[in-house]
């Protein structure tokens, strides 16, 4: 039987290239982009409008006497966010930061976008400062468009991918165990309960029995890249209460064996992400920068506070105590300090500091 495929008619505004797909083989032809409004810039009879999508950022040219007055209007006016999509000519432009811009002929608004948005999004590292935690959870979708947020979630594909390319390399058959489960499978965890019909049931914290299973069965060597959930109390804002866990079980191998897996794995998401990953690196560099340079300056501020209170504390309590009482009780305290370490038997000390340094190591 011949396989056949399946060819869709073009559509007006179906996408034909992301922005980073575009290069100097489209100069002087027509496409179709889509995104969100980024940027606008109106100086009246031409507009400059950055559009972004998940691969960056692209200048769309707008000209009044091509678009019509109208259409124009619309278009340079659009709020921030907004989803348009765009057929025009791509033309190259040393100006712009990517080479080219696109000479726009026709425009889609898909959603007008409300003002005033709940947080920015253009410039996402004075946004990711002054917003609050509440706030950007709250608009969630909006927090992710931020391309220093959406970088963590294209960081972790990568690795994600790696993972699963040497695990397939080194012969690993993936699965994909019972989250529902009626018992624990590791003991000393709590478990979240869950009403299963009639029935009591827990979110499974580990796949560790059912791996173990998988090596009765004959399969070897057996990877699964899946949540876990543990009903643990925490008090930071990374726990384990529900996590995504890459887990592996090898028959007939050692530890050894398992460590040489890991080692590749955790090698190769190394590689993966600084072959394919360089911009989402740089962005989450910076990010840690910029917060290291405000947390930095937050301590300057604080210490440069407490300084000054501390002088001034200073003078308040020489002005509140009497200094020659408070020397007495100073050389008093000083006398009782010697006389507690005479009574030390610095000898025996010694050979008890030993005696638990040498249970520590045995431990």
């Amino acid at each position: 039987m011949e396989a056949t495929t399946h060819t869709r008619e073009p559509t007006l505004w179906h996408r034909d290239k992301y922005a980073n797909e575009i290069g100097e083989t489209d100069y002087n032809h027509e496409l179709v982009i889509a995104g969100w409004v980024h940027e606008t810039r109106n100086l009246g009879g031409i507009a400059f409008i950055l559009i972004r999508d998940r691969t960056g950022l692209l200048q769309v040219t707008a000209i009044k006497k091509e678009l019509g007055k109208e259409l124009f209007k619309e278009f340079a006016d659009l709020p921030k966010e907004s989803v348009v999509a765009v057929r025009g000519m791509v033309q190259p432009n040393e100006k712009v930061s990517n080479g080219f811009e696109i000479l726009a002929k026709e425009i889609n608004v898909l959603g007008k976008a409300k003002t005033p948005l709940p947080l920015g999004v253009s410039d996402e590292d004075k946004a990711e400062l002054d917003t609050k935690l509440d706030t950007r959870l709250d608009s969630r979708f909006l927090d992710l468009r931020k391309p220093n947020i959406a970088a963590i979630f294209k960081l972790r594909s990568s690795v994600l991918k790696a993972v699963r390319q040497q695990f397939d390399a080194e012969g690993f058959i993936e699965i994909h165990t019972p989250k529902v489960v009626a018992t624990a499978t590791e003991g000393g965890t709590a478990l979240f309960p869950v009403q299963y019909f009639e029935q009591k049931a827990f979110l499974n914290q580990s796949p560790q029995l059912y791996k173990q299973i998988m090596m009765a069965s004959g399969l070897d060597r057996v990877c699964e890249v899946g949540p876990a959930f543990r009903a643990e109390e925490h008090d930071t804002v990374r726990h384990l209460n529900e996590f995504t866990s890459i887990d592996m079980e090898m028959a007939f191998s050692d530890e050894e064996d398992a460590m040489g897996v890991l080692e590749r794995i955790v090698q190769r998401s190394i590689l993966e992400l600084v072959e394919n990953n360089t911009e989402e690196l740089s962005d989450m560099i910076n990010q840690l920068a910029e917060a290291i340079r405000v947390e930095a300056q937050k301590f300057d501020d604080q210490t440069d506070f407490l300084i000054r209170n501390f002088n001034v504390g200073i003078d308040s309590i020489k002005n509140t105590f009497d200094i020659k009482k408070l020397d007495q009780a100073i050389e008093k305290i000083n006398g009782l300090s010697q006389n507690i370490l005479s009574d030390i038997d610095l000898d025996k000390m010694r050979e008890g500091l030993k005696l638990l340094a040498e249970k520590a190591k045995t431990n």
